[in-house]
């Protein structure tokens, strides 16, 4: 029987019973950032004047379910732990200044600038305009438009 393997194999496996475990023992979660990086036009809303954070769909139905007369004077986006979330800010429509107005949230660069183009060319005025990129680097954009009469 020949030896000459064996004293390589005990000395690697002595050295791996001596490295030093990635654990520590403690439970560790990861979580990807809030938001990477986040631009917002100004605005002079309260915290208490926001809706609660919610889901692009869950935004959807809170605009189709609000009062004709009111509309999303604000509306912002973020990436939380890999989830996109939005809240809005809603607002009685200015009627005595504004005829129309226009939102839109979650929207890739390639979605916003042409519609950012064809509202300002129909004569809408961008009033707010908030942008965030996620995790991987995307941006999506959150936009209000007025028209005035």
């Amino acid at each position: 029987m020949k030896l000459k393997h064996v004293f390589p194999v005990i000395s690697s496996l002595a050295l791996i019973c001596t490295l030093p475990s990635c654990k520590d023992g403690t439970a560790q979660t990861t979580e990807a950032p809030t938001q990477v990086r986040s631009y917002s036009s100004s605005h002079s809303f309260e915290e208490s004047d926001f809706s609660e954070w919610m889901s692009k769909a869950d935004q959807q139905i809170a605009y189709e379910k609000r009062d004709k007369n009111t509309y999303f004077a604000f509306t912002e986006g973020r990436s939380l732990g890999g989830f996109q979330q939005y809240r809005h800010v809603i607002r009685p429509l200015p009627l005595e200044t504004h005829s129309e107005w226009a939102v839109y949230w979650g929207l890739s660069s390639d979605d916003f600038y042409p519609i950012d183009l064809k509202l300002q060319k129909a004569g809408f005025e961008r009033k707010h305009l908030q942008v965030y990129e996620d995790g991987s680097g995307e941006a999506y954009y959150q936009a209000v438009w007025l028209k005035k009469k």
